[in-house]
Protein backbone atom coordinates (compact mmCIF):
# COMPACT_ATOMS: atom_id res chain seq x y z
CA UNK A 1 0.00 0.00 0.00
CA UNK A 2 1.26 3.36 -0.60
CA UNK A 3 -0.25 6.77 0.35
CA UNK A 4 0.77 9.83 -1.54
CA UNK A 5 0.91 12.40 1.62
CA UNK A 6 0.34 15.22 -0.34
CA UNK A 7 -2.69 14.50 -1.81
CA UNK A 8 -3.77 11.62 0.11
CA UNK A 9 -4.55 9.55 -2.36
CA UNK A 10 -3.79 6.00 -1.81
CA UNK A 11 -1.31 4.20 -4.24
CA UNK A 12 -1.62 0.75 -4.64
CA UNK A 13 1.19 -1.45 -4.20
CA UNK A 14 1.35 -4.75 -2.36
CA UNK A 15 4.38 -6.23 -0.66
CA UNK A 16 3.33 -9.41 0.92
CA UNK A 17 5.11 -11.37 -1.27
CA UNK A 18 7.92 -9.54 -1.59
CA UNK A 19 10.72 -11.30 -3.81
CA UNK A 20 8.11 -14.28 -4.53
CA UNK A 21 7.32 -12.27 -8.17
CA UNK A 22 11.02 -12.00 -9.46
CA UNK A 23 13.09 -14.20 -7.01
CA UNK A 24 14.73 -10.66 -6.23
CA UNK A 25 13.48 -8.98 -2.49
CA UNK A 26 15.62 -6.01 -4.32
CA UNK A 27 13.85 -6.37 -7.87
CA UNK A 28 10.63 -6.35 -6.32
CA UNK A 29 11.23 -3.34 -4.30
CA UNK A 30 11.39 -1.30 -7.57
CA UNK A 31 8.10 0.15 -7.81
CA UNK A 32 8.40 1.66 -4.34
CA UNK A 33 11.98 3.20 -4.86
CA UNK A 34 10.76 4.49 -8.33
CA UNK A 35 7.57 6.61 -6.89
CA UNK A 36 9.91 7.72 -3.80
CA UNK A 37 12.96 9.04 -6.45
CA UNK A 38 10.00 10.63 -8.60
CA UNK A 39 9.19 12.72 -5.80
CA UNK A 40 6.53 11.02 -4.06
CA UNK A 41 6.05 10.98 0.05
CA UNK A 42 4.11 7.86 1.31
CA UNK A 43 3.75 5.36 3.48
CA UNK A 44 4.52 1.64 2.99
CA UNK A 45 3.70 -1.62 4.45
CA UNK A 46 5.14 -4.77 4.14
CA UNK A 47 4.09 -8.10 5.66
CA UNK A 48 7.05 -10.49 5.90
CA UNK A 49 5.29 -13.63 7.11
CA UNK A 50 5.20 -15.80 4.48
CA UNK A 51 8.45 -14.57 3.47
CA UNK A 52 9.57 -15.86 6.47
CA UNK A 53 7.38 -19.33 6.52
CA UNK A 54 5.60 -16.99 9.42
CA UNK A 55 2.17 -18.27 8.59
CA UNK A 56 -0.81 -16.87 11.04
CA UNK A 57 2.02 -14.39 12.36
CA UNK A 58 1.54 -10.76 11.88
CA UNK A 59 5.00 -9.84 11.02
CA UNK A 60 5.77 -6.30 9.25
CA UNK A 61 7.13 -2.89 8.88
CA UNK A 62 5.90 0.46 7.87
CA UNK A 63 7.78 2.57 5.95
CA UNK A 64 7.29 6.21 6.31
CA UNK A 65 8.99 8.77 3.67
CA UNK A 66 8.63 12.59 4.24
CA UNK A 67 10.91 15.39 2.57
CA UNK A 68 10.54 17.09 5.90
CA UNK A 69 12.63 15.25 9.11
CA UNK A 70 10.49 17.54 11.79
CA UNK A 71 6.77 15.90 9.87
CA UNK A 72 8.78 12.53 10.13
CA UNK A 73 8.97 12.69 13.93
CA UNK A 74 5.58 13.87 15.09
CA UNK A 75 4.21 11.12 12.54
CA UNK A 76 6.21 8.74 14.60
CA UNK A 77 5.35 10.42 17.85
CA UNK A 78 1.32 9.84 16.58
CA UNK A 79 1.91 5.98 15.90
CA UNK A 80 3.72 5.00 18.90
CA UNK A 81 1.19 6.76 20.74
Amino acid sequence: MLVDCSTGDQKSCTLTLQGFASGSLDADAGSVRMFVADGGECFAAQSYAKNMGLYGERVGALSIVRHSASESFVICLTIMN
